[in-house]
């Protein structure tokens, strides 16, 4: 197989030199020669057409093309990459019972990252109430995690300035990544649409902004119908269950896009089942910081679990193995979970598994 790795100045200039005192003989190549230096700038042009053509080359396939020009590739196929998006949750109000808040009223955090109250009403007589709010910022910064601290802009009479999240806020991704717009884009390669099958319906789902992973349940509710289910990003930079108005944007793209002859279709939220795991007695390796092993530990199996799927049985010796390829683990035991976790997927039910309290104590 003829070598396309591109050549150097120093390969170029050899060359060239050594045809110059082949063809004409008595050529001087010293260091001061004017041969040696009309060497030397076609070398460097040589170099720098051949890198050129070793570029030109890698944007001919999108797996190495750059940004723009996977672009391109992606818009043969009417792909965009998505666009960041905002989180929605809830925020605790306070204040005077009676003081009114509004939509729209404008809250920012600790990093000036900005959102908004969705929902307008009057403080109970207990002097706080939790109100559906949403960021006006994008991306997985506002994914404000339970108890976060906010201050209003400009709070209506009676209303403390100080307000915080009353759960996770979830929804909020970063613009999509070359890696994950590639992984859609050779999807509709190797799946091309095909008038409505299982790959069809996550393609679409796919295509949503805010939509992290997307499952297709095929026949889950008899024949003609297909459901599809969808997670997207949480505080902690995990899978977490998408809010209202994200299953409502999937629902009207799905429906733009199906076949008319789909008897019925409907887009949800996995039921989530919380899933402890406890590490005990975790040996480190000779060398390696335990602070950072332990903490490579906690971060390794949620991210194990993040590959489960609705109905997805969660292994022991999965997260056995998730564990022990963590660099600088040697042993440990896992006492929670003691045996593996079922999930089901029915005609009512599309359980997840999902990570609750994660424990690693060190030997």
């Amino acid at each position: 197989m003829t070598d396309l790795t591109p050549k150097t100045y120093e390969d170029w200039l050899d060359e060239i030199l050594a045809k110059l005192r082949s063809n004409i003989a008595g050529t001087s190549t010293g260091s001061a020669s004017e041969a040696r230096l009309r060497a030397e700038v076609i070398a460097s042009l040589l170099e720098g057409q051949s890198l050129y053509i070793d570029w030109s080359l890698d944007q001919r396939f999108p797996d190495s093309a750059n940004s723009d020009n996977l672009e391109r590739h992606c818009a043969i196929y009417d792909l965009d990459r998505k666009d960041a998006t905002g989180s929605e949750g809830e925020v605790t109000v306070t204040g005077t019972p009676g003081s009114t808040y509004s939509v729209g009223d404008a809250f920012t955090d600790a990093e000036g990252n900005a959102g908004e109250l969705t929902a307008g009403g009057t403080i109970p007589g207990g002097g706080s109430v939790d109100v559906e709010a949403e960021s006006t910022d994008t991306g997985v910064a506002v994914n404000w995690a339970s108890g976060e601290s906010f201050s209003f802009s400009a709070p209506g009479p009676g209303i403390d300035t100080a307000c915080e999240a009353a759960d996770d806020f979830t929804g909020g991704t970063d613009e999509e990544t070359d890696a994950a717009l590639l992984v859609r884009l050779l999807a509709r390669i190797q799946y091309p649409p095909a008038g409505g099958t299982e790959s069809d319906w996550y393609q679409w789902a796919m295509e949503v902004d805010g939509v992290h992973l997307a499952y297709t349940h095929p026949l889950r509710r008899g024949l003609g119908t297909i459901d599809v289910s969808i997670v997207t990003l949480g505080s902690n930079g995990h899978l977490d269950l998408p809010g209202g108005s994200l299953l409502s944007d999937v629902e009207d793209h799905l429906d733009d896009n199906r076949p008319v002859t789909t008897k019925d279709f409907e887009v949800l939220a996995p039921d989530q089942v919380l899933q402890n795991v406890t590490v005990d007695d975790l040996v480190v390796v000779d060398g390696y910081d335990s602070g950072a092993v332990e903490d490579a530990v906690e971060e390794a199996i949620p991210t194990y679990m993040d590959g489960l799927e609705p109905g997805d049985t969660l292994l022991v010796y999965g997260l056995i193995a998730a564990i022990m390829a963590v660099a600088g683990v040697e042993s440990f035991t896992l006492t929670t979970p003691a045996a593996d976790v079922t999930a089901t997927l029915d005609s009512d039910t599309a359980e997840l598994i999902m990570p609750n309290t994660i424990t690693v104590n060190l030997a």
